[in-house]
């Protein structure tokens, strides 16, 4: 095909907004859509490529396959291996383990699967990834893989219409992508089904590009200045919450579109196809291939801004070098001829797969850190300690859902996150004392509000869906007629991050205005809805996070416990959250006091850790604070 400059400058426009966007630029909230320009791109060149071989006669999977091969793989490979002794001696032995499980998953093209079941693309944790990124070329190589058959078919049923076929597989991923973000976001973020659409958009550029070409200068320019308009824009205006398939995410795909449509003599293609693009643009793979572990890496150590500038030149260092010494060879057949191709590419991902298999069969070598796996195999906190069966089976709940007794009727029940499952231990043995059977029932991320919903959670990767999981039964329990009293707990800082969305399902509470007045209301709707069916209500007072993430690197530093308990310290509370309770209390609602727990932090009583992580305590200090709280009395609560 005929080489447009310009291509190489929109591969720029990509790629700059995806660095600086996991670089921690904030004001490039939208920068990692510069994923579905590569996408739209991809679906236009290889249709073009691909159409041309086929009306010439030239068309071959195997030769097709060797292309993807010599372009995808020598600087692939390169980056899994180069990793690797990084991730060794950086990673804590849980991250490790994910690593050779995302490294076999490259092997395999599979790492879009991988990473859609094991976290999001934006949840906090993602530093500790570095093939993170690897998930958009695993949906291009699965394209890759299918839609040559497409075209194959096509060529021998010439009669049916291209843009037809290209058209119609393209409306059905936009389908399943509206279908899935509802029911899995994760899956319709990752996935090929739901992201075939934009590399369809692509594809149909293909068809029709020869057609818009020749198009008048006028129109030309009015498609390139506004598609690149658009495309700027959304690197602003789009954050993590309005992803695929949203209007959000067509603006920088049909922005695309029209940059791709003006023709080369227009003012956005000219200033596309000016030499700073270009030669970003023809280094794109390898600063997209080298920018997620070197960030990841290096912001292990440091977030610094000026760490983070060091980092941004070492990244484009690295990729030069790549293009330069790998990816340019390794595309002439002169280097490598093309019968040694595929066999060195089968071989090479074999090895790569073997690694990343090794690597999480051995658990990440936890040996490695005798005094970190000791301690946290020690605290482990297991899927037993949110849900037992017998809960489970009478409520249906596979979330949290713990009950004292499961052969007598509940008598009291904490709802909330994983902020009230922490206490239930405690809580459930101390009322159990007084002949009562507590019952817990919440979600985790999901606050104890009544009909209301959260958006996506930027912590937990996806959208956590509160109100389909628990809401229904906040209602029911908090009217059962066997319950008498109430107990609500959540983390002090959910509810006031601005960065989640709270939605108000009767349209009563606004929680992007006045944040601080709108938890209070959505706290007190279900404070007065226990009450209104006569239960009386408590607020288990949320303890202070703190620095056990800097115990875990001093422990990961092969520093014992005795040292490294100096550098664990409660961090303050949020004063938002002070202010809550205090207004709370006008409500009649008693406020359960918890911060004499903190007064031999980080131990209990009994010399165990109170916390097994930064916000939540441990089962020695959920009984410690449970014994040991002041429970109203019946007659007391109800006065």
């Amino acid at each position: 095909m005929k080489y447009r400059a310009e291509i190489d400058g929109l591969r720029a426009l990509a790629v700059i907004p995806v660095i600086l966007f996991h670089a921690g630029f904030e004001q490039l909230s939208g920068g990692f859509v510069g994923v579905d320009v590569f996408f739209v791109i991809s679906g236009y060149l290889i249709t073009t490529i691909l159409i041309e071989d086929i009306e010439k006669k030239k068309f071959s999977i195997i030769k097709f396959y060797q292309r993807r091969a010599r372009r995808i793989l020598p600087a692939l490979s390169l980056v899994c291996f180069t990793t690797l002794p990084f991730s060794f001696y950086l990673l804590d032995p849980e991250s490790f383990t994910d690593y050779g499980k995302s490294l076999t998953s490259v092997s395999l093209f599979l790492s879009n699967v991988y990473f859609a079941l094991t976290g999001g693309y934006f949840a906090e944790y993602v530093t500790a990834k570095p093939l993170l990124h690897t998930w958009s070329l695993s949906v291009e190589e699965q394209f890759y893989i299918a839609f040559p058959l497409v075209l194959l078919f096509w060529s021998r049923f010439p009669q049916i219409k291209l843009k037809l076929i290209i058209a119609s597989l393209s409306i059905a991923s936009f389908i399943c992508a509206i279908i899935l973000i509802e029911i899995h976001p994760r899956i319709a973020f990752f996935s090929l089904p739901t992201r075939a659409w934009e590399l369809g958009v692509g594809a149909l550029l293909a068809t029709t590009q020869i057609s818009w070409q020749n198009r008048s200068s006028l129109h030309g320019n009015l498609f390139g200045l506004f598609g690149s308009g658009m495309l700027v824009a959304s690197y602003f205006i789009i954050d993590a919450d309005n992803r695929i398939p949203s209007i959000g995410v067509i603006l920088p795909v049909l922005g695309t579109a029209l940059i791709i449509l003006a023709p080369s003599s227009s003012v956005s293609s000219r200033l596309l196809a000016s030499r700073p693009l270009v030669f970003v643009g023809l280094i794109s793979y390898s600063l997209y291939l080298w920018h997620q572990p070197v960030l990841s890496f290096g912001h292990l150590i440091s977030d610094s801004v000026s760490v983070t500038v060091l980092l941004l030149l070492m990244i484009i260092a690295l990729s030069f070098l790549t293009w330069k010494y790998i990816e340019t060879p390794f595309r002439n057949k002169k280097f490598l001829q093309d019968p040694y191709t595929l066999p060195l590419s089968i071989f090479t991902l074999t090895l790569i797969g073997f690694i990343g298999f090794f690597v999480s069969s051995n658990h990440g070598f936890s040996e490695r850190f005798p005094y970190y796996t000791n301690y946290k195999l020690k605290h482990a906190w297991g899927a037993e300690n949110n849900a037992d069966e017998s809960c489970i089976k009478r409520y249906g709940n596979d979330k949290y859902c713990l009950l004292t007794n499961p052969n007598s009727d509940v008598t009291d029940i904490l709802i909330g996150d994983s902020h009230a499952n922490h206490f239930y231990y405690g809580l459930s043995e101390r009322l159990s004392l007084d002949g009562r059977n507590l019952l817990m029932i919440g979600a985790g991320g999901c606050p104890p509000l009544i009909d209301i919903d959260m958006g996506y959670n930027y912590k937990h990767g996806t959208r956590l869906r509160c109100l389909a999981r628990v809401n229904s039964q906040y209602l029911e329990l908090l009217s059962s007629e066997s319950v008498q009293h109430v107990y609500i707990a959540f983390a002090q800082e959910t509810m006031f991050d601005e960065k989640l969305d709270f939605i108000d399902m009767r349209g009563e509470i606004d929680f992007s205005l006045d944040r601080q007045n709108a938890v209070l209301q959505g706290i007190l709707r279900t404070v007065r809805y226990a009450q209104v069916n006569g239960k009386s209500v408590s607020l288990l007072l949320d303890l202070p996070d703190n620095t056990h993430l800097d115990f875990l690197q001093c422990l990961l530093k092969g520093k014992s416990e005795d040292v490294c308990i100096n550098v664990w310290k409660l961090e303050k509370v949020s004063a938002k959250y002070i202010q809550l309770v205090t207004s709370l209390k006008a409500f009649n609602i008693d406020i359960i006091d918890t911060s004499f727990a903190l007064q031999m932090f980080p131990f209990t009583d009994e010399g165990a850790y109170l916390y097994r992580d930064g916000t939540h305590i441990s089962l020695k200090g959920s009984r410690f604070i449970g014994l040991n709280i002041q429970i109203p009395t019946e007659r007391s609560s109800r006065q």
